[in-house]
């Protein structure tokens, strides 16, 4: 079949209707929506004339109860009423509100009351079995109408191609966002017909596509993967989003069966089949035919990526079938999207570097480094540019701002929200306007983009950027209790400083097992501790973990109840609401660890300043007497000491000379503040990598009193090759032996140089 640009002239269609109208006339007959039951095998299937026969009557019904433009509550079950609803509404040019089906606890207070008041709804839409449970019990301001009802309507609304303006108002798709309160997005059917056909035809789509889902259909990714593939003429085959989080490998059986070519989800479905998904599942499975797996809607792992396509090759699945995506709401669903048949793009870049705000590629030597997946090209007819935040000064490439987007898939703006329109659309960038600023960060690397985080989340720790995304992995990797649950990190003002503050969820599994006793009540600071869970120890862990990997040390570790921590529709975890919770300690702890916070000077009643200049000095005068073993102990009790003041944790100051330096948690900054001293109080010269390379107390006691006598033996007279010592590399899996005998040889070149 030929490409659907091929097929379809867009040019006179006005809206997404138009395209749908083509579909159902040129194949009546086809199957173009399957609802999967629990087995897969059980569906309804409804080909393009009976949707569309479903549609016309629905419509016909919300045109008898409310006029053109009125808003109408979509608060259906995700199936077959649900999409016909929605379409129903796009035919009558009556504004659709999709959005969760809520709890009788959600109707008197939360999201849902704020949605109602805000678009003024005419009337809900919802099934007669819902209104029985839901809002039979609670009264609301606006009228319930039931969608059996709507289905048995005498009187079909008839939509011509063309009827429908370009320029009117499709739907409403509210947002809660990240960082925000709910905003309702408004989508113009140019919007929708123009992303719609941008998708299309950077996926390849046609007719013979088979799309499977099981995404929520209110979102606006399940949402818009329903309608793209009705808009190509293609089939779509759907299952409830509850079958997918109870049997995980549904979805890939699903497309196995129906040989889906075009499915995806966020990045944490495919994490979740790597760990649910048994051998003898997979060898039932053949995903060959799926060409497009998607991964959007939230960070996207590299990890995630490789693992996935580990696990399942066997069943034939392509690496190069996985496209990065990025989008919102505010430009109807998708941005960009990576290209077909090519192998995702992945980069390592220097954490250093990023942390100032450019983007340097990782080389071998790198220390640390960060790994970002690319989220494609624009789509076409998009416009990215990579803007300062705040300023319409737009950055080079390879230097990270905020992602500014310009492209008719852009919507007009928030409903009744003059304030929030006006700061985030029809911005100017570069001296051209018309941009949406996105209040993402991101950098364009060759043409492609990627995403580092949100702008409000970022955390600024002395200067230097740090994405909260980076944090949470390494976090979520230190226990399997971690696994499929969420985590966030957090940035807190503690006495005129900002710190950083982790948040775990801890896994459902875990918590059920006999031999853990979590508390029932969510009190902030409540002590539990197990066999299993020594909390304490667990934090320093985390804490220690995101040190090594990222140089910054946490303020404290906290430990929370599963599912306790607020998310949006997309799953993404609320930063800014799950930091108010925090300062108002309403979060529902199960367990902490937390870093001694005042400057240390005294322990046990010891003045550490003074005892530090004594130790020197006692080992300045051992070192006249030539006592290596007496002057090597006080160099032990010298770092030790100097771990104690600068992690501020008096406990340090029994650390063991071969425990880790990791285990002390320092941040790079108090690194940079121990290693001064050491050269002010020794005149021995340490770099932050000698420190961590010498990895323990023994080994950086050998280091300080090596390079002190190096110093002593040449005096001034040698100063480039003493720098040449002192720039000496050691490598990380050096013992203690090892580096005394390295040092030693150094020590002799360099004598025998003098003489």
């Amino acid at each position: 079949m030929d490409r659907l640009s091929d097929l379809i002239e867009y040019s006179d269609a006005q809206s997404w209707v138009d395209i749908f109208l083509d579909s159902c006339a040129r194949n009546p007959s086809k199957v173009a929506l399957d609802i999967l039951g629990p087995d897969l095998e059980s569906r309804v299937s409804l080909s393009y004339k009976q949707l569309l026969d479903k549609c016309s009557a629905v419509a016909g019904f919300l045109r008898e109860h409310a006029e053109a433009g009125a808003r109408v509550l979509l608060c259906l079950s995700q199936g077959e009423k649900f999409i016909i609803s929605f379409i129903a509404c796009l035919m009558a040019e009556v504004v659709a509100v999709p959005v969760k089906l809520p709890s009788r606890k959600e109707l008197s207070r939360g999201q849902f009351l704020d949605v109602v008041r805000n678009c003024g709804a005419s009337f809900v839409l919802t099934e007669s079995q819902v209104f029985q449970n839901v809002f039979s019990a609670e009264p609301l301001s606006v009228e319930v109408l039931c969608y059996e009802s709507a289905e048995n309507n005498s009187w079909s609304l008839k939509c011509n191609r063309g009827a429908i303006s370009a320029k009117g108002l499709a739907f409403l798709q509210y947002t809660s966002g990240s960082t925000s309160d709910p905003k309702g997005v408004q989508i113009l059917h140019g919007n929708l017909l123009a992303n719609q056909k941008a998708i299309s035809q950077i996926f390849n789509a046609n007719s013979d596509s088979v799309i499977v889902s099981w995404l929520p259909m209110f979102h606006d990714l399940g949402l818009s993967t329903i309608l793209g593939s009705m808009f190509w003429g293609g089939r779509c085959v759907f299952m409830a989003p509850e079958l997918f989080s109870k049997t995980p490998v549904l979805w890939l059986k699903a497309i196995s069966l129906y040989r889906g070519t075009i499915s995806g989800a966020p990045d944490f479905a495919y994490r979740f089949l790597v760990e649910k998904v048994r051998s003898e599942d997979k060898d039932s499975l053949d995903l060959s035919c799926w060409r497009v797996a998607f991964d959007a809607a939230e960070p996207i792992r590299a990890k995630t990526l490789e693992d996935f396509s580990k696990s399942f090759a066997s069943a034939g699945f392509n690496f190069k079938a996985f496209t990065g995506g990025y989008g919102m709401a505010e430009a109807v669903v998708g941005v960009s999207f990576g290209s077909l048949d090519e192998v995702p793009s992945i980069i390592r870049v220097d954490e250093q570097a990023f942390s100032r705000g450019s983007i340097r590629l990782a080389g071998k030597k790198t220390t640390r480094h960060l790994t970002f997946v690319s989220s494609g090209h624009p789509l076409v007819g998009t416009e990215i540019k990579i803007a300062v935040p705040g300023e319409s000064v737009e950055v080079a490439d390879g230097h990270v701002g905020e992602i500014c987007i310009k492209s008719r898939s852009v919507a007009a703006g928030y409903w009744c929200n003059k304030s929030d329109t006006a700061s985030a659309f029809n911005q100017v960038v570069s001296g051209v306007p018309g941009f949406y600023r996105s209040n993402d960060l991101g950098f364009l690397w060759e043409g492609q983009l990627y995403v580092t985080g949100r702008l409000k989340d970022l955390i600024i720790i002395r200067g230097r950027n740090i994405v909260p995304t980076d944090i949470e992995s390494t976090m979520s990797a230190q226990h399997d209790a971690f696994q499929n649950v969420y985590s966030a990190a957090v940035a807190v003002d503690i006495g005129g400083e900002e710190s950083v503050v982790c948040i775990q969820e801890i896994n459902r599994s875990w918590m059920r097992r006999p031999e853990i006793d979590l508390p029932e009540t969510s009190v902030e600071g409540s002590n539990a501790s197990t066999d299993i869970f020594d909390f304490e120890k667990l934090g320093r862990k985390v804490a220690t973990s995101i040190v090594g990997a990222l140089g910054v040390m946490p303020m404290a570790v906290i430990f929370v109840k599963p599912l306790s921590l607020p998310r949006t529709t997309s799953g993404k975890v609320q930063r800014q609401l799950i930091k108010e919770q925090y300062l108002k300690k309403k979060l529902a702890v199960v367990g902490e660890w937390a870093r001694s916070k005042p400057l240390l000077v005294t322990v046990s009643g010891v003045d550490l300043v003074a005892r530090r200049e004594r130790l020197v000095h006692k080992y300045i005068a051992e070192q006249e007497v030539q006592d290596g073993a007496s002057a090597n102990n006080l160099l032990r009790s010298y770092v030790r000491l100097m771990l104690c003041i600068a992690a501020s944790d008096e406990s340090l100051i029994n650390i063991s000379n071969d425990a880790g330096f990791f285990e002390a948690g320092l941040d790079s900054l108090q690194v940079m503040m121990l290693v001064e001293q050491i050269e002010a109080d020794l005149g021995v010269h340490l770099s932050g990598h000698d420190f961590f390379n010498a990895s323990c107390v023994s080994s950086l006691a050998l280091l300080i009193d090596q390079r002190f006598r190096l110093n002593k033996a040449v005096g001034e007279t040698c100063a480039q090759e003493i720098q040449e010592i002192n720039n000496f590399s050691i490598e990380a899996d050096c013992n203690v032996d090892d580096l005394d005998e390295l040092l030693t040889l150094e020590f002799e070149k360099l004598v025998a140089l003098i003489r």
